[in-house]
């Protein structure tokens, strides 16, 4: 073979590799801010990384597998979620039993693994009662 088939074949060999080491993984990534009420308008969504995730797992007693916050103007008023996905049933438990001690039931809304938890001021307690509302119709709770 000559060196420029050689060096062809190292070419297409390294483009192979870069385009499969390309493909994103999603699976580490928090969902979406779960849809709400059309006067709840985003103001800022983050997704927080693994390394970040660690010692709110260790705050909340249980193993959270990924994490969304995001803050809401709701006419006016900022209003934040916090979307938290535990890595187990158990660790929801476990998770949703250490924020029912630091905050009232009507915060917080569990489906599953996913816990959200509202957090806001008392004049928005109104509002975070209706997204608790909107979340439950929609998750079918």
């Amino acid at each position: 073979m000559s060196r420029r088939a050689d060096a062809s074949l190292i070419g297409l060999f390294a483009a192979v590799v870069l385009i499969a080491g390309c493909t994103v993984d999603t699976s580490n990534q928090a969902p979406a801010a779960p849809e709400m009420p059309s006067t709840w308008r985003v103001t800022s969504d983050m997704s927080f990384v693994k390394a970040d995730i660690k010692p709110i797992s260790q705050k909340l007693g249980g193993l959270v597998a990924k994490l969304r916050n995001t803050t809401y103007d709701v006419e006016g008023k900022p209003v934040k979620l916090n979307t938290i996905i535990a890595a187990t049933p158990e660790d929801a438990e476990k998770i949703m039993a250490s924020l029912l001690k630091k905050k009232p039931e009507e915060f917080l809304h569990r489906d599953g693994l996913t816990i959200y938890e509202f957090v806001g001021t008392d004049y928005v307690i109104p509002d975070i009662h209706a997204g608790k509302v909107y979340l439950l119709a929609g998750s079918g709770s």
